[in-house]
This record gives structure tokens, C-alpha cells and sequence, in this order.
């Protein structure tokens, strides 16, 4: 018993001082809850005492902290808006509403209007970059 009471009293200490790591936590007696912060050793240790002598079976869940929530993963960037993404666009016969700002972020960004040159097209057979003016223009 008294091994247990030990063991539960530096448990309690290291969390009131330390924390699990969660800056997410809500356990009031836990360092890394934002709402608390962590205590001084002094502090700590008084308080570590008294929660454990108040519930010698560990059944307060004062050092019992939830469950992380898993982060979820960043999202993928969207894929570069190059000439050729716009041009397969409008061959499709659909206009993007923000046309003339995906223009401008290709001829506003080296690395996009780099990427617009990377390969050939070749899908018409001609193999030129551009797009067929014949085949999208008004007749």
C-alpha cells in the first residue's frame, strides 16, 4: 500500500509539474492544460500529497488525463494551376469562373509559368504547347 501511495504521489507530481503533453488537455491537474500551467515543486508536491491521501485507490482520476485526439494530416496542396491545366479546361468546353485570376497566378509565379512548359502537348498531334485556337474559337 504504502509502495502504491508513493508511485500514485510521483505520478501526480510529474503531471502537475510536467504534464502529459497534450496542449489540448482539460484535467485541472495537469500541467499542459493552458487553463493551469505548471506548478511550482513546492506547490506540486503539497498538492500531489493531497490528492493521493484523498483517494489512496486512484479512483479520483485526478492524474488520469483524456485521450489525445488524433490531428488530423494537412491536406494535400491543390495541384498548380499551370497554361496547360487552364487550356485542358477550356478544351473541355468549361470556363473556370475564376479565369482570369488562374491566368494571372500562372504569369505571376516563375514557378508555375515553369511548369507550364514542362512537357510538350502532344494529344492534338502537333505537339505545340498552346492551345488549338481553331478547335475552341467562335465560328
Amino acid at each position: 500500500m504504502q509502495a502504491e501511495l508513493s508511485t500514485r504521489i510521483q505520478r501526480l507530481f510529474r503531471l502537475l509539474t510536467i504534464g502529459c503533453g497534450n496542449p489540448r488537455c482539460t484535467n485541472p491537474n495537469c500541467a499542459s492544460n493552458p487553463a493551469v500551467g505548471p506548478a511550482s515543486p513546492n506547490d506540486a508536491a503539497a498538492r500531489a500529497m493531497s490528492l493521493a491521501v484523498a483517494q489512496p485507490d486512484g479512483s479520483a482520476s485526478a492524474d488520469v488525463c483524456p485521450p489525445r485526439t488524433p490531428t488530423p494530416p494537412p491536406r494535400p496542396p491543390p495541384p498548380p494551376v499551370t497554361l496547360d491545366t487552364i487550356a485542358d479546361a477550356l478544351k473541355s468546353g468549361v470556363v473556370p469562373e475564376d479565369l482570369t485570376t488562374q491566368v494571372f497566378q500562372v504569369f505571376a509565379s516563375g514557378e508555375a509559368l515553369a511548369h507550364s512548359h514542362l512537357r510538350p502537348r502532344s494529344d492534338d498531334g502537333d505537339g505545340d504547347i498552346g492551345l488549338d485556337w481553331n478547335a475552341t474559337s467562335a465560328t
